[in-house]
């Protein structure tokens, strides 16, 4: 996993970008797959797809839910899940 103190300064911070694309291209490399953690904006999904990042949890997919909401979550919508409103 990246921290999620890594994923949310990326797009303030030079350090934490280039932190995050060395990971992704290590685990890659190692045929190992990475997931970021703390995911809250657009850009920073944006970022993570840009460098081949396959995984990534946080707010901007969904709230942490209780098993039982996840599954029928997953049930009613065929598994794809709708992004949150950043809107409030």
């Amino acid at each position: 996993k990246i921290d999620r103190s890594f994923v949310g300064t990326m797009g303030s911070s030079r350090r934490a970008l280039v932190l995050v694309r060395t990971l992704l291209q290590l685990t890659q490399s190692l045929g190992l797959t990475a997931v970021a953690e703390g995911v809250e904006t657009l850009e920073q999904a944006d970022l993570l797809r840009g460098m081949d990042c396959a995984r990534a949890q946080g707010y901007l997919f969904a709230r942490p839910l209780p098993l039982h909401d996840l599954l029928l979550a997953i049930q009613i919508t065929g598994g794809v899940l709708p992004l949150e409103s950043t809107s409030g």
